[in-house]
C-alpha cells in the first residue's frame, strides 16, 4: 500500500513508516534499491517499469523496460550504472535480468543454483565490489523450508557491451584455431 518501514540497522527497530505517493496515489511496490552514486532510490511495482525517487522519496521519473519479465519478479539492486532484477522460473531456474538506467534490457545472467528446490529472493551489492543473493530453500520430501545466503562472483559496473565484444572475439579466435 505504499508503506516503507525505516529500520534502525543496529536494533532492527522500526524508526518510522513512510507512505510513498505517486500522482497523489499510494505507490505500492515490491522492489527497492538505493543508488549511492546518484543519491536516489529505484523502486518497481511491475515487470515493465522502474521508478526513480530522490533521497527524500520524492518521485523523479519512470523508465519502461524493453523486455517484459514473465518469471516470478524478485528483489532489485543497482551498482549506480545498471539495475539487476532477480527472477525465478517456477521450479526450473534462477536468473538475473540486467537493465541500463534507460530501461534497455542488456542480458540475462544464469544463477548456477537449481530453481527446483531453491527460489532466488534478493540480490545485494555492498558497494565494495561484492555481490550476494539470498534464496528460499525447499525440501519437499522432508517438508522443510529455510534460506541460504550466497556470495556471487560478479564484477561491479560491468560494461556489458565490452563483455559481448570480448566474447565474440574469443569465439572467433577459437573457431579459427580449429580450422
Amino acid at each position: 500500500y505504499g508503506n516503507l518501514a525505516v529500520v534502525d540497522p543496529e536494533t532492527l527497530e522500526v524508526e518510522k513508516m513512510l507512505t510513498l505517493r505517486k500522482d497523489k496515489k499510494a505507490y505500492s511496490f515490491h522492489g527497492i534499491a538505493y543508488d549511492r552514486l546518484h543519491n536516489q532510490y529505484i523502486l518497481t511495482s511491475a515487470g515493465d517499469r522502474y521508478d526513480f525517487w530522490d533521497a527524500d522519496f520524492n518521485y523523479l521519473k519512470s523508465v519502461s523496460v524493453t523486455r517484459y519479465e514473465s518469471d516470478t519478479l524478485q528483489g532489485i539492486e543497482t551498482d549506480g550504472s545498471y539495475i539487476y532484477r532477480g527472477l525465478w522460473r517456477n521450479f526450473e531456474k534462477n536468473t538475473i535480468a540486467v537493465y541500463d538506467y534507460n530501461g534497455n534490457f542488456l542480458r540475462l545472467i544464469d544463477v548456477p543454483i537449481s530453481g527446483d528446490e531453491t527460489e532466488f529472493q534478493d540480490i545485494m551489492y555492498d558497494w565494495n565490489g561484492n555481490w550476494y543473493i539470498n534464496t528460499a530453500d525447499y525440501d519437499a520430501e522432508k517438508n522443510l523450508a529455510g534460506c541460504s545466503f550466497y556470495y556471487v562472483g560478479m564484477q561491479d559496473a560491468v560494461n556489458y557491451e565490452h563483455v559481448e565484444q570480448f566474447q565474440a572475439m574469443l569465439e572467433d579466435f577459437l573457431l579459427k584455431g580449429t580450422e
